[in-house]
């Protein structure tokens, strides 16, 4: 199977350094409140894809529990017939070991807390970390003011996570999460959440 460019709204706690020790739990609330449906089994037998499992068909409350941004935002909720993953479904990540980084593929914004300015040379900084996992911390290429990465301003083009909730073929700014769903989220949980949107 080709690799497939598919737009994606990502959830993930807010601090990048906490995990569940399981899904379990917190699908099993989310299926109860019917922001999920049934696992996504034999529709994905045909796939030679990684990951098959955790993904689930949307439930009959999920677009209660997200806010659609424009006039007639266009959201598929029916798997197509070519076993195509390019539709509204949701996929539980592998809880990693180590913090992960994850941002669209382009346009990505981050912005110093310090001195607001737009950061230009992020991407380096997180190569950096990505080899050597203590080097979190850089100096702002405009106030020269030492910073965390994950204290930047990512403008939710990016995230810094050991576990994501990804939510297919959402497109930026389409969609966003409820105040009522990170709600659930913190409380199911006891860690606050946020979200970006990438298309990788």
């Amino acid at each position: 199977m080709t690799f497939q460019q598919i737009h994606k709204l990502v959830l993930h706690p807010r601090d990048a350094n906490f995990a569940l020790t399981s899904w379990d739990e917190l699908i099993a609330r989310l299926r109860e409140v019917a922001f999920l449906d049934e696992k996504l089994g034999e529709q994905l037998d045909q796939l030679l894809i990684k990951n098959k499992q955790n993904r689930f068909l949307v439930g009959e409350q999920f677009l209660q529990y997200m806010t659609f941004m424009g006039c007639s935002p266009a959201v598929d909720l029916t798997p197509p017939t070519d076993g195509s993953l390019d539709f509204c479904h949701i996929h539980f990540s592998e809880i990693a070991p180590e913090t992960q980084f994850r941002c669209a593929s382009q346009n990505v914004f981050a912005c110093c807390p310090q001195c607001r300015k737009r950061i230009s040379k992020w991407s380096q900084a997180v190569s950096k970390w990505s080899n050597d996992s203590s080097a979190i911390n850089f100096n702002c290429d405009k106030c020269a003011e030492q910073v965390s990465l994950y204290q930047l301003g990512w403008r939710h083009t990016a995230g810094f996570a050991r576990m994501f909730i990804d939510i297919y073929s959402i497109y930026p700014q389409e969609v966003i999460p409820t105040d009522q769903f990170f709600s659930l989220l913190e409380t199911q949980t006891a860690a606050q959440w946020d979200y970006f949107f990438t298309d990788q």
